[in-house]
């Protein structure tokens, strides 16, 4: 996925979700540039994503052309890179290529249960991986994505049973999902409060719009395959409330002024034992830079 042409008035639904999840997070990455280590999850979920742009095109594919296409994909992924993982630990050769294995198990499951009829497949309307974009109202920015695909029909792949026919008159759009079965794993009530699906529904018009989650669930080698397909709507009241979000973030982040005159701060959630709960990167950054405490002779004492 490439950012050609991308500006200070361009707002990508990602961005605006670290924004809303951490200020000081938000300024350690767009404003201060900061690089995040690599996690595995990154080629992880770029290696699934591709190989399934592939296979929604071409259904009939072999599973093992499309495996081994995936293999490349991963190797091209991976290739010159370190990954790290949440604690900040560099990822031994071992560890990758166990992550390499799971990668292809999950993809593998998945491509069986919908060729099977276990799950469903939706069928593209348009080539996948859309750049689309739509200028804010009441504000000088443009929201941008990549829409993964637009879905032209769900059915059941065997027998071509029409399951969902998106012909309804609402806008449909669909996202791959990759993540943790067990740690804030995706269900309807994720799905219905995230962000995603009401920029893009903003994007493609402020029309009504059903929004299609394919997750893939991280399960163990020895675990079924866990699949899910979740659909939730947007409509005139989400897209409101993401103008709202769009004017607070105008005038607290300062973007558009490169954040000179933007206000930032922590925002730690206590959990597990540890100063920080939320999925960050730079907690060492942010202690060190707001949280530590200098001993005093009486603490010492």
């Amino acid at each position: 996925m490439g950012s050609s042409g991308w500006t200070l008035a361009n707002a990508s639904y990602s961005m605006l979700s670290t924004w809303m999840t951490c200020r000081q997070k938000f300024a350690y990455k767009y404003r201060d540039r900061m690089k995040e280590p690599d996690g595995i999850y990154f080629p992880q979920g770029n290696t699934i994503h591709a190989a399934l742009y592939d296979f929604h095109q071409t259904p009939t594919i072999e599973n093992e052309l499309l495996l081994s296409m995936a293999e490349q994909y991963w190797a091209n992924e991976i290739e010159g890179k370190e990954f790290f993982d949440f604690k900040g630990n560099r990822q031994t050769l071992e560890q990758i290529e166990a992550a390499y294995e799971d990668t292809i198990r999950w993809l593998n499951g998945y491509v069986n249960a919908v060729k099977n009829g276990d799950f469903p497949f939706i069928e593209f309307a348009t080539p996948p991986e859309q750049d689309v974009q739509r200028e804010v109202d009441g504000t000088l920015f443009t929201a941008r994505g990549y829409v993964d695909f637009f879905p032209k029909e769900v059915k059941v792949l065997p027998t071509g049973e029409i399951l969902m026919a998106c012909k309804d008159g609402e806008v449909h759009i669909g996202d791959f999902k990759t993540g943790s079965k067990k740690f804030n794993a995706w269900n309807q009530v994720k799905a219905d409060i995230d962000l995603q699906p009401t920029v893009y529904g903003y994007i493609m018009g402020k029309k009504p719009m059903t929004f299609h989650y394919v997750v893939i669930e991280k399960t163990a080698s020895h675990e079924k395959p866990s699949l899910k397909h979740i659909v939730t709507k947007r409509d005139a009241k989400d897209y409101e409330m993401f103008e709202n979000i769009m004017k607070e973030f105008d005038r607290s982040a300062d973007r558009l002024n490169q954040y000179q005159d933007g206000i930032f701060f922590p925002e730690p959630t206590m959990g597990f034992g540890r100063f920080c709960s939320k999925l960050c990167s730079f907690k060492d950054q942010c202690w060190n830079d707001h949280f530590v405490k200098e001993a005093t002779e009486d603490a010492v004492a």
